[in-house]
């Protein structure tokens, strides 16, 4: 692995158990639940977690397998309340599958693909390959911790002191 992709590395473990964390004791009631009518319910913010490392296996220039859950959870994805959003369980263990994924991912990028521009133009100073990543894992944690928010308002305990 890369020197630069270590740090990265060690975030994307902590946020692949810190996810699961969140997740743990929700109902399916209690995963579509809106704290407000302009935030997204957990289990949203669960799919669209699975879709973005996807998107930062493809990013990476591994090709991933097709993801499941991108009709309803990509950025962007217009949702009603006829949306069929998935079950707990299934976008759980489409998390542990990706995310089992990343770390031989991250073995595999080249110093050289980590160097090239981003087709992407995220809004980090860094506008390589390697910038980009960076992003998407920031925007995992900004995500993660919706999903603490989350839990808090819905009265579970806490997991973090």
């Amino acid at each position: 692995m890369h020197k630069s992709l270590q740090p990265l590395d060690q975030i994307v473990t902590l946020n692949f158990d810190m996810a699961l964390k969140t997740a743990e004791l929700l109902t399916e009631e209690q995963s579509l639940k809106r704290i407000t009518g302009k935030i997204n319910c957990a289990n949203w913010i669960l799919g669209h977690l699975v879709t973005g490392r996807h998107y930062l296996i493809g990013m990476a220039g591994i090709r991933p397998e097709v993801d499941p859950l991108s009709e309803i959870y990509d950025r962007g994805a217009i949702l009603t309340p006829e949306t069929e959003y998935k079950k707990l369980s299934e976008i759980k263990e489409a998390w542990i599958q990706i995310s089992g994924n990343i770390n031989n991912v991250f073995f595999q990028i080249t110093e050289e693909t980590l160097e090239k521009k981003s087709q992407i133009n995220f809004p980090i100073g860094d506008k390589t390959i390697l910038g980009g990543l960076t992003f998407l894992i920031s925007h995992e944690s900004y995500h993660i911790g919706q999903l603490a928010l989350i839990r808090k308002d819905l009265g579970l305990e806490t997991f973090f002191d």
